[in-house]
């Protein structure tokens, strides 16, 4: 993507556009003056050398006629940049939005966070493109506290979980840290650090009203050391700074590594030259920090940039993909999904017209940022859109118009949506040309919603046919204790990984077939169809576990998937999944571990079906943390093709009052 250079950095800017030629009007506007003041005489050659006189005047009196200077020959490009009148409106800009093709390690963006999970956040980023934090990208002071929590250091302070420190929807500032590219997937790699945010930044390019990113050290008795990650600086937040964010938006103590947006109320350097620190107090006042606007005195080069900052922005110049604007005396852009409102069109927008757009994101090595109007961004709280479809719903939609990189409809309930090229056809030579002529503009078609893109405010939708007549299509359509049809992809050395619909889910070995099979592989190919049980659903791990044992898929008995449906009396069924010296580990139909603490261990086998009475006396404790329920076994429920007890059963029988029963 070639990027827009500008000659200065403060000032007019010089208005190029996005190919670099010149649309200055005052030029052109210039000559069609002296075209019409010039009755007397004709033009009849415009030179394109800027020392040759500008006219070639021809008077009444005969011309000698003069040979024919040999042409020189021009690039297309150089033709391109001397074309003049109606061609010359054929040179468009055309502003392209961030994807996972142009999308590079040092890249600095806002995000939304739209899951976490225990050890990573997954966060929306524009272009319909999304990435990950890892627990030890969130700030240097969080990976040092977490460090010292394995080594089982005793600490004061506090230091919250991931699930404590964000929130869904939450708006975010992260720098990609990395890019992994393979044939069908791409993993793009963020961090939230202060010091991978603020890496162009030294001690002596803050300045005063900045808003920073920084992250809690460690808390003092009069305030907070937060850490911004430049060099040669030293940050103090006093308490009285944070009162307001605290009990307004924490509503907790800070913890230690928690990021927070810090505005500069107070710079000033102190020591000798080359050793010199600059000293920084800041607050974190959300009225302080969100009224913040940017001006050329305050930053006044590309390098000193960040995600969300704000400012006056002139429009220069309205494209059918976006627009151009002057904003920090820099050429901006605006790509048409992060318009004020879904569908408007740049087109309506005036030449001139000032607004306040925020910076979106910003590529390295590069000059242009690119800038958002979205209200739910730009407004002083933002919040996450709400969602008006249902994920995995099949849709009318209209063909509103025909992308580069796909299809923008529009459904019913006025809400946009993006089908890429590839979810067009299942037909892999699907061709531009094929998608053109197949999906006309204003025609009408069914879609099946797939994804959300929050950052954006658009659903991501399929034509596809062999996803248009699946029942499933993301694991949050499942339910626990729901029979699904199964096919089974691939073995692993513990399990099987099957298909549900266009979901994936896990089946454990010792869940396939009513004995334990020493090879099931065998009885159950890959490709193989046939029921299976779902135990249970993790949507932050996006993982399904299921059954395939009859006996559990046909099961009638009550799920004992949550702690409160633990209560006395209830009877179950589950599978022993693992025998230990302290008792047995037990797996229920709903999901739930149960752990069997009588020491009555030797009298079952592993992998033995069984039924459960949940007792008043065995029901003392409860594991939240680990998913477990202590409790005792009353009945236990064999195979009908166990004829009698192993031994070792029948000898620890004869010590347990526990009923055993043939099927």
């Amino acid at each position: 993507m070639r990027q827009v250079e500008i000659s200065f950095p403060r000032g007019k800017p010089s208005y190029n556009n996005y190919f670099g030629t010149n649309s200055d009007p005052s030029g052109s506007e210039k000559i069609k003056k002296k075209k019409r003041a010039s009755d007397s005489v004709d033009v009849t050659h415009i030179s394109s050398n800027d020392n040759d006189d500008l006219f070639k005047i021809s008077r009444s009196t005969p011309s000698v006629p003069k040979k024919k200077k040999k042409s020189i020959g021009l690039t297309s490009e150089e033709t391109d940049l001397l074309i003049s009148g109606s061609k010359a409106d054929k040179i468009k800009t055309v502003v392209d939005s961030l994807s996972f093709e142009t999308i590079s390690e040092g890249l600095l963006s806002l995000g939304r966070v739209i899951r976490i999970r225990d050890h990573e956040i997954l966060v929306s980023l524009p272009g319909r493109t999304m990435g990950s934090v890892p627990i030890t990208a969130i700030s240097g002071p969080y990976t040092k506290a977490l460090e010292k929590l394995t080594l089982a250091e005793g600490r004061e302070d506090a230091v919250y979980g991931v699930k404590d420190l964000f929130q869904i929807g939450q708006i975010v500032s992260v720098a990609v840290t990395g890019v992994k590219k393979d044939v069908h997937s791409v993993r793009v790699t963020l961090s939230m650090s202060p010091s991978d945010l603020q890496a162009g930044y030294t001690s002596g390019s803050i300045s005063e009203s900045m808003v920073l990113t920084g992250a809690v050290e460690s808390v003092e008795d009069h305030g907070y050391i937060i850490d911004i990650g430049v060099q040669g600086t030293h940050t103090f937040l006093p308490k009285e700074n944070a009162k307001a964010f605290i009990q307004n938006v924490n509503h907790k103590p800070l913890g230690i590594g928690q990021l927070l947006k810090c505005k500069v109320l107070k710079s000033k350097s102190a020591g000798r030259s080359g050793t010199s620190k600059t000293y920084l107090t800041v607050t974190i006042s959300p009225k302080e920090v969100n009224r913040t606007k940017y001006t050329m005195e305050t930053v006044n080069n590309y390098q000193l940039l960040l995600p969300g900052m704000e400012s006056e922005g002139t429009v220069m110049e309205t494209h059918k993909t976006g627009i151009k604007v002057d904003f920090l005396g820099m050429v901006s852009l605006i790509h048409l999904d992060h318009m004020a409102e879904p569908w408007t069109l740049p087109g309506t927008l005036e030449v001139g017209a000032t607004n306040f757009p925020r910076v979106l994101y910003l590529f390295p090595n590069s000059s242009n940022p690119y800038l958002t109007l979205q209200s739910r961004i730009c407004q002083k709280k933002a919040s996450l859109p709400q969602l008006l479809l249902t994920l995995g719903d099949k849709l009318k939609v209209k063909i509103a118009r025909i992308e580069k990189r796909g299809l923008i409809v529009k459904f019913e309930n006025g809400e946009r949506g993006f089908v890429s090229s590839t979810r067009c056809s299942d037909n892999s030579a699907f061709t531009d040309e094929d998608i053109a002529r197949e999906f006309p503009i204003a025609s009408s078609h069914t879609c099946c919603v797939m994804e959300y893109s929050s950052l954006d405010n658009i659903y991501i939708g399929s034509f596809q046919q062999s996803v248009l007549s699946q029942q499933i299509i993301r694991i949050d359509q499942l339910e626990v204790g729901q029979v699904v049809s199964c096919d089974l992809k691939a073995w692993k050395s513990t399990g099987a990984i099957v298909g549900v619909g266009l979901a994936k889910g896990f089946i454990p070995k010792i869940h396939f077939g009513e004995l334990a099979l020493k090879n099931p592989a065998v009885k159950f190919p890959v490709g193989h169809k046939f029921k299976a049980r779902v135990c249970r659903i993790d949507l932050n791990k996006n993982q399904i576990l299921l059954t395939a044992k009859k006996r559990l898929v046909k099961s009638k008995a009550p799920l004992l998937s949550s702690y409160p449906e633990c209560v006395y009396g209830i009877e179950s069924e589950g599978v022993i999944s693992k025998v230990t010296e302290s008792g047995l580990n037990i797996f229920t139909i709903g999901g739930l571990s149960v752990l069997n603490i009588n020491g009555t261990n030797e009298c079952f086998l592993y992998n033995h079906l069984f039924v459960l009475i949940l007792f008043q006396p065995g029901f003392h404790s409860c594991d939240k943390g680990n998913q477990r329920v202590s409790n005792t076994i009353n009945e236990v429920v064999l195979p009908r093709s166990s004829s009698k007890l192993p031994c070792c059963q029948c000898k620890c029988r004869e010590k347990s009052n526990h009923s055993i029963h043939a099927l």
